[in-house]
């Protein structure tokens, strides 16, 4: 073409496509040949961001839950004093990012400590999240990455779930020969509750079925994902629906 303004843009491009290429295979616990090829990375493979792949892990008894998943959430709510939600691209699809911070400052309201967890991978390419929860005016010192977060969330009263799926499935670290075994995952299954605001049950991208879903800790609230947060919103602001809870 002759145009050196064209060369050196196209050169830019590509660079930086080169750039988040790394970011996504090593957030992923990839090799770059192996997501050009389809190949699962091995336990042991990969760039060593996460551990060895287990072939158990201790499951964590929680009471068995009679009343429906919307009273149980409403409860979970009410008691938990310390709340991680973590994003992905369920919410940008719902456009739910704005109900999620709606219940965030209401449960700021009744003295609850609020953060967000913000995996690399989550979305369409990393920092997706951080852009929808920035238009929804989340203040920028309640996001965390999450190498930083996860040392919390086994002392976390309750982690909620929007949209996200394959970035929590426990079959990252405790299932080998999966599309993701080896990758890493935000450990929402180490909290002590966790609600799923989930369009359904089925896999994520990675076909491989998220184990968080059957632990007894987890309430599954299907569906619409925004649609699901507004629920619970206004049944939070309206004491008098629900006075035996609040």
């Amino acid at each position: 073409i002759e145009n050196r303004l064209l060369i050196a843009c196209g050169a830019t491009v590509a660079a930086s496509g080169s750039i988040l290429t790394h970011v996504m295979c090593k957030a992923m616990n990839r090799r770059l040949a192996n997501v050009f090829v389809g190949i699962a990375a091995r336990s042991g493979g990969g760039s060593g961001v996460a551990g060895p792949v287990s072939k158990s892990q201790p499951v964590v008894s929680a009471p068995v839950k009679t009343e429906s998943p919307e009273v149980a959430a409403l409860g979970a709510l009410k008691t938990a004093r310390t709340l991680v939600v973590i994003p992905g691209y369920g919410m940008a699809l719902a456009h739910a990012q704005f109900a999620v911070v709606e219940l965030m400052k209401q449960l700021e309201k009744m003295g609850k400590a609020v953060k967000f967890a913000i995996h690399p991978v989550a979305g369409r390419m990393p920092g997706h999240m951080n852009v929808l929860l920035a238009e929804a005016d989340v203040p920028y010192d309640k996001l965390f990455e999450m190498d930083d977060i996860n040392r919390e969330l086994p002392e976390t009263d309750l982690v909620l779930v929007v949209g996200a799926c394959d970035v929590v499935n426990p079959a990252a670290t405790n299932t080998e020969g999966t599309p993701i075994s080896g990758m890493p995952i935000l450990n929402a299954h180490l909290a002590k509750q966790v609600i799923v605001c989930n369009l359904d049950a089925k896999p994520g991208y990675s076909g491989v079925d998220n184990a968080l879903y059957e632990d007894p800790k987890a309430i599954m609230l299907l569906g619409d994902a925004k649609k699901t947060l507004q629920d619970l919103n206004a049944a939070i602001a309206s004491r008098e629906s629900v006075s035996h809870l609040f």
